[in-house]
């Protein structure tokens, strides 16, 4: 977690006799953070056994076997269906949830769009003010605010906010830019 965020800055933050307080889902956020941490300090600085006698040979054999078949990922170009279905609510001129907007924007900052190729997907929003939704994708992209650069949210999210779309393409992804990967 990174505590550099706004919303973790103490002028944001309910504070009394020195003690800050916290909402559950924000102290779960904490401990499942820090926890998360903790186990993966111990997995890193773990020691490593030696290899058991007599198996140096076969390991190498593996590893000059596996150094023959190199893997190339294709990528199919197609968009999965949770950003379809974003672009079609916006075509149409329906309204988005503030968090498809947020999936749609990152999903595509990620393939490499820019922020001016981005801004018209939103412009038959109901509630569509370009100064806003500019300023929005510049956060998003990290170049404005915080400079924080945002992550496409995983698929596991994406479910828990009714944005999951899945068709059997998608292949058990975790996250939407998986998807129309294919290793070869």
């Amino acid at each position: 977690m990174n505590f550099h965020e706004r919303e973790w800055k103490l002028i944001n933050r309910h504070v009394e006799n020195g003690f800050v307080f916290l909402s559950p889902h924000e102290t779960v956020r904490l401990i499942r953070k820090e926890l998360g941490t903790y186990i993966s300090s111990k997995i890193i600085n773990a020691k490593t056994p030696p290899m058991i006698a007599g198996f140096e040979e076969s390991v190498g054999k593996l590893i000059s076997m596996s150094k023959k078949f190199a893997t190339y990922t294709v990528t199919t170009g197609e968009y999965p269906p949770c950003i379809k279905h974003a672009i079609e609510v916006l075509e149409k001129g329906e309204n988005l949830p503030h968090s498809g907007r947020f999936m749609l924007a990152t999903f595509l900052l990620s393939k490499g769009q820019t922020v001016e190729e981005i801004a018209p997907l939103f412009k038959n929003a109901p509630d569509y003010n370009e100064r806003v939704t500019l300023y929005q994708l510049n956060h998003l992209a990290g170049t404005s605010g915080s400079g924080t650069h945002y992550s496409c949210p995983s698929c596991e999210k994406l479910k828990t906010q009714n944005l999951c779309f899945a068709i059997p393409e998608c292949d058990n992804i975790i996250n939407p830019l998986q998807f129309g990967k294919k290793r070869v």
